[in-house]
């Protein structure tokens, strides 16, 4: 057994099981390379599988005794080199691992100290590269002569004595004292990262488990927060402060497998991209790919349109004088409970290739922008920012669910991220300004739980004016019944359970006819496929046609001309108008066209129109300050008369009563409708109680 054997027998015949090994493999070529381009290149990535194929006795003792087996590799590499490299640091690195070492954080016990093991992780905060003494060069005050020691765990330690060994006079560290020289000093770069579960992979309302780990040499300063990775390394146990038993848990990592990409990062081979260019030429190339989303879920073509169209996006432009236009699109789904909100997110999640996730009801501002933390154990307490999920998504795409858990102030602190797409920081001595690129699609219950019939729909959407004017698109979903629609939903439903448990026995006897007879849940394209055709589509930069520049600016012109007169309402403003073009140009590359169409354009007017009816009306009727201002022109209307009969009854004051009475008698407002006002200008101290017993209210 490996545990009972000698260290050193171990080493002499790992050694040559290593030797073996890389002389049989492709592995021997990394090795000559490693010994032409040393220090440039300084590392050997190494698949598990192939130690595994070779030599299973080799892949277990790595396992087991990490340690030891990766120093056996380097010294077979060392002894394989065609010339003199005893001088040299190389790293072994090993990846996927097998799928018994996998682990989650929070399941990590004290059977795993010393052992490899591998598990996902989403990177929550990574500190400044520095760099750490593996050999210190320490130069004795009596004699000056330099001797050298060896530093374990990161941890600073002098010499003893002036060795005799080393040539020096034998005074011990109490006799005499010891400079560090830096320049003579072997060092390597170091970086310590914390990590947490993936939200995706928790299960109720459980807290994600967190780890530290440590990167060291060309590992170092090659993660960032918000990547999502899995985690190759060593466990390892570390004091904790004061005269405690109980050790804490840390990593030293090996090697790190990036698991989320953005769409640039994406690589395309010729013959996929001659398959796109294929596929992008059929003019049903985006029912197709609307059809793929989520199918599982029933109807909502147009909600999925416009997530569809979010993933393509505009395009970003940088103008002469210097000043920027977004190019992310937002997105707003507003629903009653149950409409499978939260499941779009979720699907969407996935398929961004840097998506983050996040839910209101568990997410702070901090925790959405970034939060400035002391690190006790790095740099005497040096503050550093924790990136939120805004920063962790730059670059790709937010999604959050239940919006509306949040407190006003913490969404307050979306603006600036969401529409000049940065946050400015200032905290703890820390000045810094965070890129948030991202699109946000969010989800939100109506201020009710559910909307109400008696109340317009725009004044149920409790949030903030200011934020939903940010959004793009605003979709309201409601569910009510319908004979027709519930059944069509409830077989689609059944459906998908059915194909589910046949995918689980697809071997099983009558399985396939199950899957012949459910071919509607399943998606037209793959996840991968379509992930990988935005990503090829994102490539061109469609400019916009002057024939849909035109169709776009006859639209906008002939609604805001719905709002003229002095008592019209504003129907539209220039921020829808930048909606259009985002979401035509995404259009356009949803095509992989380097032009937008007309056609491109009307897709666009479409959706916009789609969502803007059920938000702010159509027609004449059509007001978008219920978005921009929450207030209708016809509530400001109703405000002003009732403002003007409070305001007759002079300091007095009038009854609650009255003013229903005479705002019914005069203007024909119902009583429902003055309750509301009232309470809406009690709330901003434009009025106030005179006698709250009686109910008699004056202007301030």
């Amino acid at each position: 057994m490996i545990s009972s054997a000698p260290v050193h027998e171990i080493a002499v015949d790992t050694v040559s099981r290593w030797e073996s090994f890389f002389q049989s493999t492709e592995y021997m070529q990394k090795v000559r390379e490693i010994a032409d381009l040393y220090p440039e290149l300084s590392s050997i990535i190494v698949d598990f599988q192939a130690i595994d194929h070779v030599d299973s006795d080799l892949a277990e003792q790595l396992l087991d005794h990490p340690d030891a087996v990766l120093a056996a590799g380097r010294e077979a590499i060392t002894n394989l080199m065609h010339q003199d490299m005893g001088h040299a640091s190389i790293a072994l690195r090993v990846t996927r691992l097998p799928r018994d070492a996998r682990v989650r954080i929070r399941d990590l016990r004290g059977r795993h100290i010393g052992r490899l093991v591998a598990f996902p992780a989403l990177v929550t905060r990574s500190v400044q590269p520095k760099h750490n003494i593996i050999i210190g060069a320490f130069q004795c005050a009596r004699c000056g002569q330099v001797v050298m020691e060896q530093m374990r765990d990161r941890a600073f330690q002098e010499p003893l004595e002036c060795y005799k060994d080393q040539d020096g006079c034998g005074r011990t560290s109490s006799s005499t004292k010891f400079r560090l020289i830096s320049e003579r000093s072997d060092t390597e770069d170091v970086q310590k990262i914390e990590c947490q579960e993936p939200l995706d992979d928790l299960v109720g309302g459980a807290s994600p488990a967190r780890m530290t780990v440590w990167l060291s040499g060309e590992l170092a300063g090659t993660v960032s927060a918000g990547a999502r990775v899995v985690v190759n390394g060593i466990m390892r146990t570390v004091r904790g402060s004061g005269k405690s038993a109980v050790l804490d848990a840390e990593v030293d990592a090996i090697s790190i497998e990036q698991q989320s990409q953005r769409f640039a990062d994406i690589e395309i081979t010729p013959e996929e991209e001659a398959e796109f260019e294929k596929a992008s030429n059929d003019p049903h190339i985006f029912d197709h790919l609307v059809s793929s989303i989520a199918p599982a879920i029933k109807g909502y073509e147009n909600e999925k349109a416009g997530l569809l169209l979010q993933l393509f996006g505009g395009v970003p432009k940088m103008l002469d004088d210097g000043s920027r236009r977004r190019g992310d699109i937002h997105i707003l789904l507003v629903g009653d409970p149950g409409v499978a909100k939260s499941q779009l997110l979720e699907y969407m999640s996935h398929l961004a290739p840097h998506g983050v996730y996040a839910s209101g009801k568990s997410s702070s501002g901090v925790g959405l922008t970034c939060a400035a933390t002391r690190d006790a154990d790095w740099g005497e307490g040096q503050w550093t920012l924790q990136a939120g999920a805004m920063v962790q998504a730059n670059g790709g795409n937010l999604f959050v669910d239940e919006l509306d858990k949040m407190t006003a102030e913490d969404r307050s602190a979306m603006h600036e991220g969401l529409e000049s797409q940065r946050i400015t920081v200032h905290k703890a001595g820390l000045d810094a300004t965070l890129p948030t690129e991202c699109s946000l699609a969010a989800a939100a219950n109506p201020k009710y739980g559910r909307f109400e019939d008696s109340e317009e729909l725009a004044a149920q959407i409790d949030l903030p004016d200011t934020l939903q004017s940010r959004f793009d698109l605003i979709y309201m979903v409601r569910d009510k019944p319908n004979l027709k629609v519930d059944r069509d939903i409830a077989v689609h439903i059944l459906q998908a359970h059915r194909r589910g448990g046949a995918l689980a026995n697809r071997y099983e006897e009558g399985m396939d006819a199950v899957l012949e007879d459910t071919t509607e849940i399943a998606p037209y394209y793959s996840m991968d496929w379509m992930r990988k055709y935005i990503a090829w589509s994102k490539r061109v930069v469609p400019v916009m046609t002057t024939t849909a520049a035109k169709l776009i600016e006859d639209q906008y012109v002939t609604i805001r001309a719905t709002g003229q007169g002095q008592d019209s309402s504003v129907p539209i403003t220039a921020r829808q108008l930048e909606g259009y073009v985002r979401l035509s140009e995404a259009m356009a590359r949803a095509r992989h066209s380097k032009t937008v169409e007309p056609r491109d354009a009307k897709l666009a007017i479409d959706l916009c129109e789609y969502a803007l009816q059920r938000v702010s009306g159509s027609g004449e009727s059509r007001d978008v300050d219920r978005i921009m201002s929450g207030t209708s022109k016809k509530d400001r209307s109703k405000i002003l008369l009732i403002l003007e009969i409070i305001r007759s009854a002079g300091r007095q004051g009038i009854s609650r009563t009255e003013v229903s009475e005479v705002a019914h008698e005069r203007h024909r407002i119902e009583e429902h409708e003055t309750a509301t006002v009232l309470t809406r200008l009690l709330e901003r101290g434009e009025i106030m109680y005179r006698d709250m017993n009686k109910g008699i209210v004056a202007v301030v």
